[in-house]
């Protein structure tokens, strides 16, 4: 065995003999074990073995026998000198203490050698002392070779139970500050160990955040090996989730558009999946959300979920960035290609958490977007029969049934292709369905389910399939309609139970009931129940939805109360209150056409013209939608307001696809529906209640 030299202080002669030895003696271990693959060095070749006839075939054929024997005495005595240095860690630690730089850097570097076996990773792990004599080192000293040796050491170390003590001994700032090394080899090894420690150890991850880890990690997102900026990617995920603070300087260094300029531009899968996770952790934040709509987010993610699809593909990260985004992204016109494989996902897919997400985001994107609406009821996309297929595949769970109504009724309104649309809601038999779901009685799931109910109604064989629908209980959809009508009408409007507020409740119900009014019997059922019309008369008598910025709601009253004034028995129940004429006739004066035109309808059926003509000299301009219906634009206009047979505001829903009314930035911003777990907006001011694909 060869001793190991004894160490009295850095001797450059003695390293320079022990190093040529140990390298001449690895190498002739190697050549003689894999003479195929080392090549024989000129400057260190062995003896050549003597040739000729003085050797025998006997001793010929023993020759290599001989040598590995040799070779496996020299790997022994390796063995031996990693032991008898592991022995003199010690000594090694009291040096990395010692004034000379040298003494240091020769003392770092034997410890450095010492983690290339795996027998002592254990055990240097553990050794407190070690780790806390390292990182002190690191701190005092300013050799780039020490930092080098100390890093590539506590990178190895930085097992489970080596982030421990690295954490303990209170290394982090150094770390961190390496992170900012001019040497490549010290950042990568720095950047190894904090992902270690972050990843193992939670309590790091605040100390890592206030010695400026986000700011260190972030510009490494440029660094040219893949892998070194997977680890990035995966460090910043820790940092960055669920902490607002860290968002502001993320974004003030472009972290946003460096993970979009990753995605675009890499192959590799598993730096996908890392600047994904990033993403879908700071999608959460409206700081960055914007930022990443605008630098395309939603087409990267789509076209980076195509590049990893296989046997063994799972789109969670994906699908949950997505969602997150999708709240912001309704005004996009290029996913075209994302809603098609998102509804091939939602049709092929079975797990429940994923086909929710799906079907937050499609609710999202389809609210007050023609061409996703026009992508989704495209008969090749056969959108309309996955959602209904989904809704009575899955009508037990509210977050996937909830967001599959909502984008139904988004579906059904306000674009070209509205009338095939609503058809194929009634032919992929998604009316059994709705009833079902409706009688749940619940809110979120009533709200949506009337909305759709109003839109698919205005076709008279629709209507007719949804009045026939019943509950095993007797339930029908005009009951329930007029029970939520009921029952929310002795609320404060702006109660709010199950995440609805209580004045979408009421919106949902009387456009419902606007719609199947129409049939005679159930405009009998909704005047004769007892209280409805006392509800409509304290809804009409409201401010807040008579002087309301938009006509909506308002519309969607009185083409009800129209509805119900139609017949000699329907007047009659609401002549018997005495007060309808004091409600209507100022409505007359609206600024908005399709109520002045309601207005007048009803007073003509209560028999009151004259208070019609009293009010026509001073009639107000004509604001929104509705001068499409001005008798000089439209031939088909006749002078009680209806055009080619239907009320105005059907006629606009049908084949007006343009935005309805003066529509503010902030109501279109808090028009997408359902609660913020699912991934809808939830609502943030007084006029949340305005949506514009009701």
């Amino acid at each position: 065995m060869v001793a190991l030299p004894q160490y009295n202080g850095y001797n450059s002669d003695l390293s320079a003999n022990d190093t040529a030895y140990v390298r001449k003696r690895s190498h002739h271990i190697r050549r003689i074990m894999f003479p195929d693959i080392e090549p024989d060095l000129p400057d260190e070749q062995d003896e050549p073995i003597p040739s000729g006839s003085s050797l025998s075939i006997i001793e010929m054929m023993a020759q290599p026998l001989a040598d590995t024997k040799n070779a496996v005495v020299d790997l022994l005595h390796v063995q031996d000198d990693a032991e008898a240095a592991y022995r003199a860690l010690p000594e090694w630690i009291q040096h990395l203490s010692h004034k000379d730089p040298s003494t240091v850097a020769y003392a770092a570097q034997m410890i450095n050698g010492l983690t290339r076996h795996k027998q002592f990773i254990q055990q240097l792990a553990n050794d407190q002392a070690l780790i806390n004599a390292l990182v002190e080192a690191l701190g005092r000293t300013k050799d780039e070779r020490v930092h080098n040796a100390i890093m590539a050491t506590l990178a190895k170390l930085s097992t489970r139970e080596g982030c421990v003590s690295i954490f303990k001994s209170g290394g982090i700032p150094e770390l961190v500050r390496m992170l900012r090394s001019p040497i490549r080899k010290t950042k990568q090894y720095a950047i190894t160990t904090l992902h270690n420690l972050i990843k193992h150890v939670e309590n790091s991850r605040p100390e890592v955040i206030a010695c400026g880890g986000v700011e260190a990690f972030t510009p490494l997102l440029q660094e040219p090996d893949e892998r070194v900026q997977a680890l990035v990617a995966d460090s910043l995920f820790y940092l960055l989730a669920e902490r607002e603070q860290c968002q502001a300087p993320f974004l003030s260094l472009q972290g946003p558009h460096m993970l979009l300029f990753i995605l675009a531009a890499t192959k590799y899968e598993r730096l996908i999946y890392a600047v994904v996770r990033v993403i879908r952790v700071i999608a959460a934040f409206p700081e960055n959300k914007q930022a990443l709509i605008e630098f395309g987010a939603f087409e990267e993610l789509h076209h980076s979920m195509l590049k990893v699809q296989g046997p063994d593909f799972v789109p969670n990260n994906f699908i949950k960035a997505m969602l997150r985004l999708s709240d912001s992204a309704a005004n996009l016109n290029t996913l075209t290609g994302l809603i098609v494989d998102l509804l091939k996902l939602l049709g092929h897919y079975n797990d429940t958490e994923i086909l929710s997400w799906i079907c937050g985001i499609l609710s999202n994107l389809t609210c007050n977007n023609v061409v996703n609406k026009l992508t989704v009821c495209d008969p090749k996309n056969r959108g309309i029969q996955i959602l209904a297929h989904t809704l009575h595949d899955y009508a037990y769970i509210e977050d996937i049934t909830e967001p599959v109504l909502c984008t139904m009724r988004h579906c059904t309104i306000r674009h070209p292709a509205v009338v095939d649309a609503i058809d194929q809601v009634r032919t992929a038999g998604a009316f059994p369905s709705i009833m079902s779901l409706l009688a749940t009685r619940r809110k979120p799931i009533v709200k949506a389910a009337l909305g759709l109910v109003r839109n698919c109604s205005v076709s008279e064989i629709n209507r007719k399939a949804l009045i026939m629908e019943t509950t095993t209980h007797g339930d029908t959809i005009a009951s329930i309609a007029i029970e939520v009508l009921f029952e929310s009408g002795q609320r404060n409007l702006d109660d709010i139970e199950d995440g609805v507020m209580t004045l979408e409740s009421l919106e949902g119900a009387v456009g419902a009931l606007k719609q199947l009014s129409k049939d005679p019997n159930i405009a009998r059922e909704v005047y004769t129940h007892n209280g409805v019309i006392s509800v409509l008369f304290n809804l009409l008598a409201n401010e807040r939805i008579t002087r309301a910025e938009d006509e909506l709601f308002m519309r969607e009253l009185l083409g009800l109360i129209y509805c119900l004034t139609s017949t000699p028995s329907g007047v009659q129940a609401f002549e018997s209150y005495d007060q309808l004429p004091r409600y209507i006739e100022p409505t007359l004066s609206s600024e908005f056409r399709a109520v002045r035109v309601y207005a007048s309808m009803i007073l003509k059926n209560m028999g009151l013209n004259d208070a019609i003509n009293a009010r026509r000299p001073g009639r107000t301009p004509t604001r929104g939608v509705d001068n499409r219906f001005q008798q000089h634009t439209n031939p088909a206009y006749n002078g009680d307001g209806w055009v080619d047979g239907l009320e105005p505001d059907e006629f606009n829903e049908l084949y007006n696809y343009a935005s309805v009314g003066d529509l503010h930035l902030d109501t279109l911003r808090n028009s997408n529906h359902g609660r913020q777990q699912n991934g809808h907006h939830a609502h943030s001011n007084s006029n949340a209640w305005y949506d514009t694909d009701l």
